[in-house]
């Protein structure tokens, strides 16, 4: 469904075209204040290009024995940073906790820890360990929170 806004109702806009916003089939995403986790987590991947880090929690796969096993073990987590502009964080995490801090993302209430960016969110979906948002135009999070 496609919507047109006018100059009235969006004075801001320029007035040679008028706006036109099409609903998607996008994952809808809720605002949270702290994310907490007991799985493990690391650091997965960071591109300079896009000034993107992803952190991750891995689904666990049935065919392999793990020490501790997840309550969601089929769901992958992704702590996805936007805008990064610094990183102080070890490789591995066992367990996190993240909340937000002016333009840092503190991790496990460790101001020595944090990612300072734009903004973080946290998507969870059934991805494999070769998938990504990076790795395949169509992939979409089945879930997703912003930390605020």
């Amino acid at each position: 469904m496609a919507h047109n806004y006018s100059r009235e109702k969006a004075p801001h806009l320029p007035t040679a075209k008028p706006l036109v916003i099409i609903e998607s089939n996008a994952t809808k995403m809720s605002k949270i204040k702290k994310y907490k986790s007991p799985r493990n987590f690391r650091v997965w991947f960071y591109t300079v290009s896009h000034s993107t880090l992803i952190i991750r929690s891995e689904k666990q796969y049935p065919d392999v024995d793990y020490e501790t096993k997840y309550d969601d073990s089929s769901i992958t987590i992704d702590l996805e940073f936007s805008g990064v502009r610094f990183i102080s964080v070890p490789e591995n995490f066992n367990g996190l906790e993240i909340e937000r801090l002016g333009n840092r993302f503190i991790i496990n209430g460790d101001e020595n820890c944090f990612v300072e960016a734009h903004s973080c969110v946290i998507g969870k979906s059934t991805w494999d360990y070769d998938e990504d948002v990076f790795s395949g135009m169509n992939y979409q999070y089945n879930e997703k929170s912003v930390l605020e």
